[in-house]
């Protein structure tokens, strides 16, 4: 668990909410995904905690937990399986009478925004978002599972270079999902990883910051490269620094899981 202090400038004390205070950020990602939550309670006058939840995943050899999530979904017996289980049932498919795109999913978000249907598939898995909002659903299922304190906001991820069509059907799958999602609440995957950087490292890694510095940040993950330059603008007295985002490049299919070991 780490406590969240970037929030207020330097020298400041943060002002607690009068209701208790949770967001749910989801890392919606092509290979695994993952869901954090930020918490604060009234009162509390230290800065909100942020943790990632380890989410229990039933498998065919018991239940494994963990915080990531493979973005794998399977259909069996009736049953709707996500990670680590349908993962497991990935590698016996002919065994288990499973067949990609009808039964099986797996990388579907290489497909999102586009018009591709998996006419296989029962309907609710018919296309690349409908599995996006299975895998949303069964994080957000675990996050009320691990505590039932309503959820004041709710932050998917998104690839950067992201077009219109991509960002409206990940919104759509958050709300199959049973999610409140609109478009201001979708965060770039680098400037999520930038955030997660100062979280972890603190402001004290930029120094004094007298003048702008331009910032390139890589976001590998399993089946994509999200590449972001950003200008980190020194902050005016009494403030937090501003970040801007400059330009992005998306790599398309590269990603750890594209690497032979």
């Amino acid at each position: 668990m780490t406590t969240l202090a970037l929030i207020t400038p330097p020298g400041s004390q943060p002002c607690p909410p009068k209701h208790p205070l949770r967001v749910i950020g989801i890392d919606l990602g092509t290979t695994n995904s993952t869901i954090a939550e930020i918490f604060w309670q009234p009162g509390d006058t230290n800065a909100p905690r942020v943790r990632c939840l380890d989410v229990e995943q039933p498998s065919r050899q018991g239940a494994y937990t963990g915080s990531l999530v493979p973005s794998v979904v399977a259909l069996q017996g009736g049953e709707v399986i996500v990670g680590e289980g349908a993962k497991d049932l990935r590698t016996r498919m002919k065994e288990n009478g499973l067949e990609l795109y009808q039964n099986i999913f797996w990388e579907c978000k290489n497909h999102i925004g586009v018009r591709r249907t998996y006419h296989k598939a029962p309907p609710g898995f018919q296309s690349a978002k409908e599995i996006a909002g299975q895998v949303l659903r069964f994080l957000a299922a675990a996050a009320q599972a691990d505590d039932p304190t309503p959820v004041t906001q709710t932050v998917v991820t998104a690839p950067a270079s992201f077009q219109t069509a991509q960002r409206n059907d990940t919104i759509e799958a958050a709300h199959l999902a049973g999610l409140d999602l609109d478009a201001g609440a979708l965060l770039d995957e680098p400037v999520a990883a930038f955030l997660d950087y100062l979280v972890s490292h603190g402001r004290a890694v930029f120094g004094d910051i007298q003048s702008p510095r331009t910032l390139a940040v890589f976001d590998f993950g399993g089946g994509t490269c999200d590449v972001a330059v950003f200008q980190l603008q020194p902050p005016p007295p009494g403030e937090v620094f501003q970040v801007a985002p400059l330009t992005v490049c998306r790599y398309h299919r590269l990603g750890g899981g594209a690497i032979d070991t």
